[in-house]
């Protein structure tokens, strides 16, 4: 993934190249303004057990490339809602 967004991956580890992707990422999401999810309103901790459930009724958890449970995604909310830039 990362060199499709043109990460340069030559004589870089596995783990480099996957550290420079994720910052592409989140330089691309703060030029873009997307909001934390914490800063999204009306979102809580309270919501995640529910988003959860959604997401394991969703059609493409099936062609997820890690099989994933609902409190996989659960702990995904989680730290996604503690991120902060």
């Amino acid at each position: 993934v990362a060199a499709a967004l043109g990460v340069d991956t030559n004589g870089k580890s596995d783990r480099q190249i996957a550290f420079e992707g994720a910052e592409w990422i989140r330089d691309m999401s703060e030029r873009l303004e997307i909001k934390n999810l914490k800063e999204i309103e009306g979102v809580t901790p309270e919501c995640f057990e529910l988003l959860a459930e959604k997401c394991m009724k969703n059609v493409s958890l099936k062609s997820n490339a890690r099989e994933l449970s609902k409190e996989d995604f659960v702990m995904l909310y989680k730290k996604a809602y503690e991120y902060t830039r």
